[in-house]
């Protein structure tokens, strides 16, 4: 006997979209301006994200009719504010992975031994000794050597779902 699944967030056309919005005291005076912002940004994201922001009723209609523009507008402003941030996080990321290169570089130095799988040469940056003793490390000390030995950019840890590519 075959099943009918009933979804409670059944697809909508763009047409219903606006409809249903339009039903939810939102204001749309140009039908094909929405219909082209929902083409590009999902209602999820441009109408969910935004709509804590209003007041809304038992019904779920905005209690003060809103313009449609205005979803738009601050998904556009929310988007400027995380480039800010990306950029300026990146920034930091950069500054941290050169402060970490620099350290390790002056105490650990810059050399491994590619051919030494039990990694206990002391000079060796990678070298157990220096890295806490976890099973976890210690596989992921060996992964390192042994990508670096067979010359394998791809490496894969172990308990870690994807793979790192170093570059």
């Amino acid at each position: 006997m075959e099943e009918t699944i009933i979804y409670d967030k059944p697809f909508k056309t763009y047409d219903e979209i606006i409809y249903l919005l339009e039903s939810r005291n939102v204001i749309i005076t140009d039908k094909d301006y929405a219909k082209n912002c929902l083409s590009d940004i999902s209602y999820y994201t441009l109408i969910n994200g935004f709509k804590n922001l209003y007041n809304i009723d038992e019904y779920d209609r905005f209690v003060i009719p809103v313009p449609f523009y205005e979803f738009y507008l601050l998904y556009n402003f929310d988007m400027d504010i995380n480039h800010i941030f990306f950029k300026y996080i990146m920034m930091i990321e950069k500054s941290l992975k050169s402060k970490i290169s620099y350290i390790i570089s002056k105490h650990y130095g810059v050399y491994t031994d590619k051919d030494d799988p039990s990694n206990g040469n002391r000079n060796d940056y990678l070298c157990r000794y220096h890295y806490s003793g976890t099973p976890y490390r210690r596989n992921t000390l060996i992964s390192l050597k042994e990508s670096l030995k067979n010359d394998n950019h791809n490496l894969s840890f172990p308990n870690c779902k994807q793979k790192v590519e170093l570059r």
